[in-house]
């Protein structure tokens, strides 16, 4: 996730499909086992303006990891349910 940005950087969210470094102006997310990686980014895509919004500072509003770690992720317990929603939002956006 991209941490900082006054234009629409800060808070988009991309998959990687290989091992990657990252600078300060990004963080890695590794969702634990009971999140599906895939059902994370689509709500990180759906929450955009909302993660956005989390930023603070004077000058320009940046993300950080305190940030993130304190945010609440609404998630089904079932990972078939969340495959199901994966599933469905992939094809839908393929659309």
């Amino acid at each position: 996730m991209a941490m900082y940005s006054q234009g629409v950087t800060r808070g988009k969210v991309a998959l990687l499909g290989v091992e990657a470094a990252t600078n300060q102006a990004c963080i890695a997310i590794f969702p634990k086992d009971v999140v599906h990686t895939k059902f994370l980014y689509y709500w990180f895509e759906y929450q955009y303006e909302y993660v956005r919004n989390l930023g603070h500072g004077a000058n320009q509003k940046n993300l950080s990891a305190e940030i993130l770690k304190g945010s609440l992720i609404a998630y089904p317990k079932d990972q078939d349910q969340q495959d199901t929603i994966v599933t469905s939002l992939t094809y839908w956006i393929k659309s």
